[in-house]
């Protein structure tokens, strides 16, 4: 009921007792500790969640424990402190396979949201890489090679088969596709070209420019019609096809 107030710090008081003083099956444990955690990122203290987790670890099932260290390595990603959340991100990866999703529903939801929120952390340096003024091959192929890793990573995120992230993950790759286009579109030309030449180049940059807005109008097709198809069972997904 606290919960549901909204009275997260006496909610989790509550659930502290509980663990304290009486017995409860593993699988209660295990949701008290991951409710509590969530109380502690509500109350924006993520510091407490990951607190929360630690110390409680032990008495996590295997898939519980890599559903927090999941959440764990989320929390330190958010925090800025990257070298920590790698690792923990690491672990994660190690201890997961596909088929646990058949016995926790949750847990190919956490570790796509981990993978999902560290891919946006590169992709924010990929949206950055701008030519100014003149063109740089080798920048070109910087950004050509971090789009070509934002879209497996992204892909890897559709595949734990989680409908909130994997319609993000269809959303984001749509942007960068999108942003791929516009940047070679609003290249600068490359010095000494005749008319003629100019004309030759400016068309094949158009050609490749409309291959990836295509193919990122096919991301954002894909993502709206997985929408309509999930929003039957989950109606908080609706927003993803406005």
């Amino acid at each position: 009921i606290r919960e549901n107030l909204g009275q997260y710090d006496l909610a989790n008081k509550d659930y502290q007792l509980i663990l304290n003083y009486f017995k409860k099956s593993s699988s209660m444990r295990e949701e008290i500790i991951f409710a509590m955690a969530d109380n502690a990122v509500r109350m924006e203290n993520d510091d407490s969640a990951i607190s929360i987790l630690l110390k409680n670890s032990e008495h996590l099932s295997r898939l519980g424990k890599i559903k927090a260290e999941a959440r764990i390595a989320d929390l330190y990603l958010q925090n800025g402190r990257f070298k920590k959340a790698l690792r923990y991100r690491k672990r994660a990866y190690r201890a997961y396979k596909p088929e646990f999703a058949n016995k926790d529903d949750k847990i190919g939801s956490i570790i796509a949201q981990m993978t999902y929120n560290a891919t946006n952390k590169l992709k924010e340096k990929y949206m950055g890489i701008k030519l100014k003024g003149r063109i740089d091959n080798q920048l070109v192929e910087r950004k050509a090679k971090l789009l070509e890793k934002l879209e497996k990573s992204y892909y890897t995120v559709i595949q734990y088969q989680s409908p909130e992230w994997a319609l993000k993950a269809c959303y984001s790759s749509y942007e960068i596709n999108k942003e791929f286009a516009h940047f070679l579109k609003e290249s600068p030309l490359p010095p000494d070209l005749t008319s003629e030449q100019q004309k030759q180049y400016l068309q094949i940059i158009n050609q490749k420019a409309l291959a990836y807005m295509e193919k990122a109008d096919q991301y954002l097709k894909t993502g709206v019609e997985q929408a309509h198809k999930w929003e039957i069972c989950d109606p908080e997904l609706a927003v993803y096809f406005n």
